[in-house]
């Protein structure tokens, strides 16, 4: 796997915030005649030194030509450069002063309060070095971060919409077949109180029928989400669409719900009169 090769200034960490796992981050000393150091992501310490601590260890940019020897002096923390829900690439770190090409075209700039209202010292300070470069696309990272997310935000407030839709007719369709078969079972529910049935047998043989309902559409539903598990794999992130402790909370929500729902006319017939029962037509 080939590394993204990025070139920082020795505040860069600091100003975006990553995490410094070991070692440590560039400084001052880090100069253009300065032994070449770089900072590797854990990404790339677990794709390229998987069995040794890489602080210390060298390489080479390119070993078919002359290229001089690069310390890794620190490991930083993983951030996810194409996108939330892609895995972390490994991830190389030079310091920019070392290195007479490929310059940095962005500015990271870590503020306190508003951001934005520091934007005109910053394209201030950058006319200061060069009047001629353009400063164009200033907007604080939780803006950004947020325009990512939006699309996803969306997604996830309709289906999460639906699914409540869902749940509160599935709620009404269980209650409402068992109060149909509570009208249908009348009479023999009648029978049995007046032959010396408790009202608890009733309850929980009236709560039963309906909790197999329930289960019957947890197994359907829980196959149907695992059969559609790639396609709720792109609206995740941070957990998996076959995640066992998410599926293991819906199933207890779903059955939970049901068995609210299977109460009411579980209660009514365990408090069926014998006598208006079996005059019951």
């Amino acid at each position: 796997m080939i590394p993204n090769l990025r070139m920082i200034s020795d505040k860069y960490i600091q100003a975006i915030g990553m995490r410094l796992i070991e070692g440590r981050t560039f400084n001052s000393s880090d100069g253009p005649n300065a032994q070449r150091v770089a900072l590797i992501n854990q990404a790339a310490a677990k794709a390229f030194w998987p069995d040794e601590n890489p602080i210390g260890t060298r390489f080479r940019r390119d070993n078919d030509a002359p290229q001089p020897w690069i310390t890794v002096v620190g490991i930083v923390g993983d951030v996810r450069q194409a996108g939330l829900d892609k895995p972390p690439r490994p991830e190389i770190y030079f310091p920019y002063e070392q290195w007479n090409y490929f310059r940095p075209s962005y500015i990271a700039v870590r503020t306190v309060g508003d951001p934005m209202a520091l934007a005109n010292a910053v394209r201030e300070q950058v006319w200061a070095v060069d009047r001629n470069q353009p400063v164009t696309s200033m907007m604080p990272l939780a803006t950004m971060l947020e325009d990512y997310l939006a699309p996803r935000e969306l997604q996830s407030a309709l289906l999460s919409g639906f699914a409540g839709f869902a749940l509160l007719l599935a709620a009404l369709g269980i209650y409402a077949v068992l109060a149909f078969t509570v009208t249908q079972r009348t009479q023999e529910i009648g029978v049995r109180v007046a032959l010396g049935a408790q009202q608890s047998d009733i309850l929980r043989g009236i709560l039963a029928g309906g909790l197999k309902l329930a289960a019957l559409g947890v197994v359907i539903g829980l196959s149907g989400a695992l059969a559609l598990s790639k396609v709720l794999a792109t609206l995740l992130f941070g957990v998996s669409a076959t995640d066992p402790l998410a599926l293991i909370a819906v199933s207890l929500i779903l059955t939970g719900v049901a068995l609210i729902a299977c109460y009411i006319p579980a209660r009514r017939a365990a408090n069926v009169d014998p006598m208006i029962a079996l005059r019951y037509e």
